[in-house]
């Protein structure tokens, strides 16, 4: 008897896809850089000064998206004039409103997570909110405007008791999938992605069925008349399989008899 390592004999392939709708989603994102201007509360006697970020949106629709934010500002004490740097991100929700062909306004809110550099060396945690515009230079391509503030019922800065921060923005964004300005998006040229599982059943001449989880995921990139479709999967052995291999020229095979010859 030999023992082999995953031996597949009488193999039967199931490949069951897992909730393909709700798997797959069109990659409707928004990219965007922008300059900005820090205003911070007055109890932490910190300069105004510009600064900069980038964010990056995941539209669920032309109406609801979900975005995250990176900010960095160089500011300095007003006191010692001792350089701070200030760095943020954000994970908000935003709600747009489509003004016409060209333009939408929108509403944002969610979470800051906010580090101030030494020496004031504390993170704050704080909710924010805004409201803002963008405006479309082309299909793919607009000019985004915004004003967020932030907000801490519990500063961390010494003897303080709440804080806020205000930042005003400008920037541009680019659409990957560009919206329809209240139709929802553009149907063509889009990528969808999603995940896929399934079982792999075998059996040997030596134990019964075994079942092996397939996991994967597949790429869909949609054109007018035409679509590109990219797929793999992976067959994870949680076992060992075992078999034996019978061998009727070998004199050590006792297991099972040589077959005679036909006359």
């Amino acid at each position: 008897m030999k023992r082999l390592v995953q031996l597949l004999a009488g193999v039967v392939g199931v490949a069951l896809a897992v909730s393909p709708a709700a798997a797959q989603r069109s990659d409707n994102l928004e990219f965007s850089g922008f300059g900005s201007f820090w205003r911070f509360d007055r109890a932490f006697q910190l300069g105004s000064r510009p600064g900069g970020g980038v964010r990056v949106g995941y539209n669920l629709s032309d109406r609801v998206g979900l975005e995250v934010i990176g900010d960095y500002v160089q500011t300095f004490n007003k006191v010692t004039a001792v350089d701070v740097n200030v760095q943020a991100l954000s994970a908000n929700l935003v709600l747009t409103f489509p003004m016409g062909k060209r333009s939408t306004v929108y509403a944002t809110g969610g979470f800051t997570r906010a580090i101030f550099g030494l020496p004031y060396d504390f993170t704050e945690n704080m909710v924010d909110g805004g409201v803002g515009a963008r405006m479309f230079l082309g299909r793919r391509v607009a000019l985004r405007v915004d004003g967020r503030a932030m907000y801490t019922p519990n500063t961390k800065l010494p003897g303080g008791t709440w804080g806020g921060q205000v930042v005003a923005s400008a920037g541009l964004s680019y659409f990957f999938v560009p919206p329809q300005q209240g139709h929802g998006y553009n149907k063509l040229y889009q990528w969808y992605w999603g995940a896929q599982g399934g079982a792999f059943v075998y059996k040997t001449n030596l134990q019964p069925y075994y079942y092996d989880p397939i996991i994967g995921g597949h790429w869909l990139i949609t054109a007018h008349r035409t679509a590109l479709y990219v797929a793999y999967e992976q067959s994870l052995f949680l076992t060992d399989a075992q078999a034996v291999i019978f061998d009727p020229a070998s004199s050590g095979c006792t297991s099972i008899r040589a077959p005679s010859a036909v006359t």
